[in-house]
């Protein structure tokens, strides 16, 4: 659960917060049940309102909850934001929390049936069960007939470069889809471009490169394809991650190319930065369709943003 001061304040001196479902791995399940796909959510929550609240929020957006345990003992973890004009500073409260209990034992959940599997490296943060759980669910979805989507996702806050950086390579290096900042790649691994980072992962079947507002590159066998992010005024940054993983995934699950599924998560990234909130009503199916077929001189003047 997310506590967020309304826009404009801070934590210091807000005399309210607003409270939003969110987390990397929630926030892409969102959205893509709101774009109409069949999701399902595996997690661990506390017995407590926070819990109940996320629950039926996921229910709503119309997420499978099914696969979701709660824990009696163990309370729903809780993260803070607290918007500082040029930056937002991110608190975490989620030691002990029952996220931290899932683990290898939930593997087998995870692999019965879906196409795709998506999971981010804050999981991996979590603690050590929660790293056997993905290094587990890598090595044993190819075999299962699904694909898995790694999101690096690293989070200083949760743990240190030294300790992330191998765990993180490892993760992305077995997974089939992975998306990585510029940013976090340079801290983790020392790369300087988005070429650097595919020398580290050459066998990476579909690698997603972004860099905030700079064109995005992906990498597949033997193309790489560069997309530029659409020009739009910054309300919150934190979220734009996910909402871009679901716009390449949601445009991935339905055959399209790089080119689209590039446009696609560039536009969902688009959408929730205008937000306080770490996710935000999807674009319309016509939005979509004009993303698609947008020539390029249009895309990168922001034509499309001018009809929403």
């Amino acid at each position: 659960m997310q506590l967020t001061p309304p826009a404009g304040k801070r934590l210091t001196s807000a005399q309210m917060v607003h409270l939003h479902t969110a987390g990397a791995e929630v926030n892409v399940a969102i959205a893509l049940a709101q774009l109409g796909h069949r999701v399902a959510f595996i997690s661990r929550l506390g017995d407590d309102p926070f819990g109940e609240r996320i629950l039926q929020e996921l229910i709503q957006a119309g997420v499978d909850v099914s696969m979701i345990s709660r824990e009696m003992s163990r309370p729903t973890g809780v993260y803070f934001k607290d918007h500082g004009g040029t930056r937002t500073g991110m608190y975490y409260y989620r030691e002990g929390s029952a996220a931290t209990m899932i683990g290898p034992q939930d593997v087998a959940p995870a692999l019965a049936g879906p196409k795709l599997i998506h999971a981010t490296g804050i999981t991996a943060a979590l603690g050590h069960d929660c790293a056997a759980l993905l290094d587990q669910l890598v090595h044993a979805a190819p075999g299962s007939g699904s694909s898995v989507s790694f999101d690096v996702n690293y989070r200083s806050a949760l743990w240190s470069r030294e300790q992330a950086g191998p765990v993180l390579l490892r993760l992305a290096r077995c997974s089939q889809i992975v998306f990585v900042g510029c940013d976090e790649a340079a801290v983790l691994w020392g790369t300087k471009n988005a070429d650097d980072i595919r020398e580290l992962m050459p066998q990476v079947s579909r690698l997603v490169v972004k860099d905030s507002a700079a064109p995005a590159h992906s990498f597949t066998s033997g193309a790489t394809v560069i997309v530029p992010a659409l020009p739009v005024r910054v309300v919150e940054a934190v979220g734009a991650g996910d909402a871009f993983a679901a716009g390449y995934l949601s445009a991935v699950l339905r055959g399209m190319d790089e080119r689209i599924a590039l446009r696609w998560a560039h536009l969902l990234a688009a959408t929730t930065v205008l937000t306080v909130a770490d996710h935000a009503a999807p674009p319309t199916h016509e939005m979509l369709v004009a993303a698609a077929h947008l020539d390029d001189e249009a895309w990168a003047r922001g034509d499309l943003l001018d009809r929403s």
